[in-house]
């Protein structure tokens, strides 16, 4: 009986001490960031050119919150959202199969950049495993501004009987940048690490995320001359996705500041 009593007691004082960091009263401040850098690189057969993609895409995500009660805190944040990316393909080719030469070629350089401002209401439910590790839910809600545009510059080479460029023409499409909104809610799983009782460091795996969006759609307009002109169209994109892809992983620090509700403490007898 002796022997059950005391595991009891230690299992609970263990409890207090995995729970007592996130208490009632607190100041929660974190962020994070994620970074990723995508170039690539692809051969074309017979013209010796290459697609090549590049790019860039960051987020930056402060938050403040507060311990509604033990390990329960809900709070406000910000979300900057910047993404650009460049690529260069070869969209059309015609080639002399008979002279084993080119006829002409068209090749597309497009550019488009994205930068989003989100303020976001988030709660966050932290459940201990151990006196330095936790393990959380998160959920967030952002509704956001954006600019957005897209750049499409089309060259296309004609060449004669010898191979030699006859002549070159370049025509460029350039999206308007009208105001924008987006709606973003998600559900995701997150571990908390504390180094110090005040500083710890995180993860948050992405989860659950739904997501409406505005996009722009370049695509082909045929006309009256017969030829194929490149235009843009606009739309809203709803999606709603489950990842915990590494690429999508954020990683950041937070602070808890403040005394919040005093431990409950333990008294055992003689």
């Amino acid at each position: 009986m002796k022997k059950i009593c005391s595991l009891i007691i230690i299992l609970s004082a263990f409890h207090f001490a995995a729970s007592a960091q996130y208490t009632q009263g607190k100041i929660y401040i974190d962020g994070s960031v994620n970074y990723n850098n995508d170039n690539m690189s692809i051969a074309t057969l017979k013209v010796g050119e290459a697609t090549k993609t590049t790019s860039n895409n960051l987020t930056i995500s402060p938050n403040i919150g507060y311990f509604v009660s033990d390990n329960f805190a809900i709070g406000i944040g910000l979300e900057y959202i910047s993404l650009s990316s460049s690529n260069t393909a070869l969209t059309g080719i015609e080639f002399d199969y008979i002279k084993k030469n080119l006829v002409n070629k068209i090749i597309d350089e497009s550019s488009s950049k994205w930068k989003e401002l989100a303020p976001t209401l988030f709660a966050k439910y932290i459940i201990p495993v151990s006196d330095k590790l936790s393990f959380s839910l998160k959920a967030k809600f952002s509704h956001g501004l954006l600019t957005d545009d897209i750049a499409i510059n089309s060259t296309t080479i004609n060449y004669d009987d010898k191979g030699s460029v006859s002549s070159q023409t370049s025509s460029t499409v350039v999206s308007e940048k009208p105001s924008k909104q987006t709606n973003r809610f998600s559900i995701s799983p997150e571990f908390q690490y504390l180094i110090t009782n005040k500083i710890g460091l995180q993860i948050n795996f992405t989860g659950f995320s739904y997501n409406s969006i505005p996009v722009i759609n370049p695509s082909f307009e045929q006309k009256d001359d017969g030829n194929f002109y490149h235009v843009v169209n606009y739309g809203t994109q709803k999606t709603t996705s489950f990842t915990i892809n590494p690429s999508s992983w954020s990683f950041g620090v937070f602070f808890l500041l403040g005394k919040g509700s005093e431990s409950k403490e333990i008294k055992t007898g003689e």
